[in-house]
């Protein structure tokens, strides 16, 4: 087995950039040359969006883990990661020869203009994608928790219990409720 060396990540996340759809211009970009520093080892890059983000050149990454903002300067690195879970819509205009995507979360919303459209329309696909999956998981846990039958919870709690040896163990209420009881 090969060693993976750090050429060798710079190499994968390229490809990776190259099937996202990312042009020979967005691959020179800083942003692209920072990024194996930024991504975890068995995370892949899905979708790529790369544009202007107020008055300064960034990308959004969205991976099969979680969506990274990426703003890349000589002096200094903005870097922003946020899951699909707070993912909260995705917007997408589409101009003449560009795209203005903007990402809402609960944490703030990314905006990213002057966008390369087949970019674009991946990227926005991507997040639909990944927002309706987590529904359609949290539907079937909440389908799953209301189709136990209460009983069946009360005896594997029970059974818990009793294989941590918490069986013979009994609450008694505080003094000053003693008291109380006590009295009436």
């Amino acid at each position: 087995m090969a060693v993976v060396t750090r050429q060798q990540d710079k190499r994968d996340v390229i490809r990776e950039l190259a099937q996202a759809g990312v042009t020979t211009y967005g691959l020179l970009k800083a942003e692209s040359r920072y990024l194996p520093r930024v991504l975890h080892k068995n995370e892949h890059i899905r979708a790529v969006i790369y544009g202007q983000h107020h008055s300064n050149s960034a990308m959004l990454i969205a991976t099969d883990e979680r969506v990274i903002y990426l703003d890349k300067k000589p002096m200094a690195t903005f870097l922003d990661e946020v899951t699909y879970d707070v993912v909260s819509g995705i917007e997408l205009d589409i101009h003449t020869f560009f795209a203005t995507v903007t990402l809402h979360t609960a944490v703030t919303n990314y905006v990213i203009r002057f966008a390369n459209i087949r970019c674009a329309d991946t990227f926005v696909d991507y997040i639909e994608e990944q927002r309706l999956r987590r529904e359609l998981v949290k539907e079937e846990v909440k389908r799953t928790i209301h189709e136990v039958p209460r009983e069946e919870i009360i005896k594997k709690l029970a059974s818990t219990m009793v294989s941590n040896n918490m069986a013979g163990y009994y609450w008694l209420p505080p003094e000053d409720e003693r008291e109380e009881l006590e009295v009436s």
